[in-house]
């Protein structure tokens, strides 16, 4: 073998540079204040808007308008008003259960996540809802108030591990959230959780990782399950979907020896 053979075939076996990774989903973007006024329950709505882009991303829509954004977030504001007694403030927990029952997603609480666990929900294609004290995020174009708490959520939606950036739909700011990057530390040194009792971002880092809802039938049958903490749950009447603003086009087959295999849960009658 010649030398040049044996360097071409080195060359060819040597190891490749992995690129620099980067993942971006494809999240719709909503302002927290769709009617362009920071007033009443707007000025607070981030979690509505984060719950909202999450839920348009896992029905697969590529855009949402203004008059969408403004009916589903008062919705949201309906709910809350109803189960909490208030809109403002959710914290990580009580924006779990909106989700949980009320939206065609799934959300599990995730505390101290470190920038890997996030990147693999990312590079999974499930965009991770994130907590935050908004003044550590440096971000002149959202108007947090002086003598407020400064709680903040938005959505993680990418990153970029060249620039060390999270690439996020943030949605205080208003005109330039969709896809607005802040670096990596930015993000993970301002995670936090509400605390209603003194009215700060002073719990734990936290983010609420995110799943589809996962609603199965087999296929040529009529019978609808929730499938959620290893349990099938019947759904009894087609208006559990509306209570639940659920989607009809979430529903997938499933294998029927599959679906006899997980245990039953309590069923959802309402």
């Amino acid at each position: 073998m010649t030398k040049a053979l044996l360097s071409f075939l080195l060359l060819l076996l040597a190891p490749i540079a992995p690129a620099e990774a980067m993942t971006n989903l494809p999240v719709p973007f909503t302002s927290e204040v769709p009617g362009g006024k920071w007033v009443g329950p707007w000025k607070n709505a981030c979690e509505e808007a984060s719950v909202l882009m999450a839920e348009q991303y896992y029905l697969g829509k590529k855009e949402i308008s203004k008059t969408l954004a403004k009916s589903a977030m008062e919705s949201l504001f309906n709910w809350q008003n109803k189960n909490f007694g208030r809109n403002a403030d959710s914290n990580a927990e009580e924006t779990a259960k909106i989700i949980n029952e009320y939206t065609s997603f799934s959300a599990t609480v995730k505390t101290n996540p470190t920038l890997e666990e996030i990147k693999s929900e990312l590079d999974n294609g499930y965009p991770v809802i994130s907590l935050h004290y908004g003044f550590g995020l440096n971000n002149p174009a959202i108007p947090f108030l002086a003598n407020g708490s400064s709680y903040h959520m938005m959505v993680l939606v990418g990153y970029d591990n060249k620039k060390k950036e999270f690439i996020t739909n943030d949605p205080g700011n208003e005109k330039k959230g969709l896809d607005f990057r802040y670096k990596y530390d930015t993000i993970l040194n301002t995670l936090g959780d509400f605390n209603h009792e003194t009215k700060k971002v002073d719990g734990l880092p936290t983010v609420l990782f995110t799943k589809p809802k996962n609603l199965v039938k087999v296929a040529g049958g009529k019978r609808i399950y929730l499938i959620e903490n290893d349990e099938k749950r019947y759904i009894s009447h087609p208006n559990v979907f509306k209570n639940h603003r659920w989607s009809w086009s979430l529903v997938k087959p499933m294998a029927k020896g599959d679906l006899e295999k997980i245990p039953n849960g309590t069923s959802i009658n309402k």
